[in-house]
């Protein structure tokens, strides 16, 4: 039990870090958060990639959770309502917070990425992640409302996949998970881009998501050290920064040495401070928050130093803005987990 315990600790923590290097990716990027480019560096122009991640450690977690649990039609309702319960309320809330943030950014005249932007886009940007349709190539090629959404869609559509493989090949699931894996392998060496969103980005999240499945299956029994976790991350650096200094499809590299890091980083120690300490595992419990939040936290920030402060540019103000950022996106996804995704989770396991 302390084993288990100790694993879903650092397997979370894992998560949360991952979460808030995206923060720093979006922020980084964009010219509208940090126009000089300050924050700009090998990691954050490219820690998109910590997405890939999240994909991984859920296929692995869900594979050590359920994977012999789903053995009929009950069981996979279950196992749905309660994936689909874990998700969707936070995700609805963060979308429809998004409808009258923009309805008053095109009243004021506000800029938006998209030239013309008008009632239509916004009712398109709406539906396509609250159908959770949004990393399909169906109604429109936009993520939609809160952009990073699009993942979610893609995590869903793989819960379902996932499930579906185990009720219907009972006895070869193994094979047919190791074979989804080679296939979608196939398709990401010939497509040569990890970076897919609104419209591949269910088949970027279903590779990751099998091969965190396969990790569990073939490597579960190996009996490695989680020190050999903090190798992979080394190797991860050295990948990141090669990928920026000559070719960025070393990236494509990423997703099966995360598979590598998972399963080290699940035979971590109790003693191990980097997973145990409060902030750690603090940020592991808000992870999903953080994620859904920090877009429009930064989109506000933005709106705040340019419109209504006009602030001056400069490395002060910027880091400033990132610290602002952080600390505003760790309190509010404090609120919303607690009051939201907690409070769902408790409500659907009661029923």
């Amino acid at each position: 039990m302390k084993r288990d315990k100790t694993r879903r600790i650092a397997l979370d923590a894992l998560r949360g870090w991952s979460a808030l290097f995206v923060v720093f990716y979006h922020f980084a990027i964009d010219p509208r958060y940090d126009p000089m480019g300050y924050t700009h560096n090998f990691f954050t122009s490219q820690a998109y990639v910590f997405v890939d991640l999240f994909f991984v450690l859920s296929g692995y977690v869900i594979a050590y959770n359920y994977l012999d649990r789903l053995k009929n039609k009950n069981d996979f309702y279950r196992y749905i309502k309660l994936r689909f319960f874990r998700l969707y309320p936070l995700l609805f809330y963060s979308v429809v917070l998004y409808i009258p943030i923009k309805l008053y950014a095109m009243y004021i005249g506000f800029d938006f990425d998209k030239v013309d932007y008008g009632y239509k886009d916004l009712l398109i940007d709406a539906i396509n992640p609250l159908l959770l349709i949004n990393s399909f190539p169906i109604i429109a090629s936009d993520a939609g409302l809160n952009p990073v959404s699009w993942s979610v869609s893609a995590e869903m559509f793989s819960y379902v996949i996932f499930a579906g493989v185990l009720l219907a090949f009972k006895r070869n699931k193994k094979a047919i998970m190791l074979l989804m894996s080679l296939l979608l392998t196939a398709w990401l060496m010939h497509h040569g881009r990890l970076n897919e969103t609104s419209n591949l980005g269910f088949l970027r999240g279903l590779l990751g998501f099998t091969l965190g499945v396969n990790g569990f299956l073939w490597l579960k029994h190996l009996r490695w050290s989680h020190k050999m976790g903090y190798l992979c991350i080394l190797v991860l650096l050295g990948i990141m920064f090669l990928s920026a200094q000559y070719d960025n499809r070393l990236l494509l590299l990423l997703p099966y040495l995360y598979t590598l890091l998972i399963v080290s980083f699940s035979f971590a120690e109790k003693k191990d401070y980097f997973f145990t300490n409060k902030f750690s595992v603090y940020l592991g419990k808000i992870s999903y928050s953080v994620y859904l939040n920090h877009y429009l936290v930064l989109w506000l920030f933005y709106y705040v130093g340019n419109y209504v402060m006009d602030y001056q540019v400069s490395l002060l103000t910027t880091l400033i803005s990132l610290i602002l950022v952080l600390i505003v996106t760790l309190i509010y996804s404090n609120f919303t987990y607690k009051y939201i995704e907690k409070f769902f989770m408790q409500w659907v396991r009661r029923r």
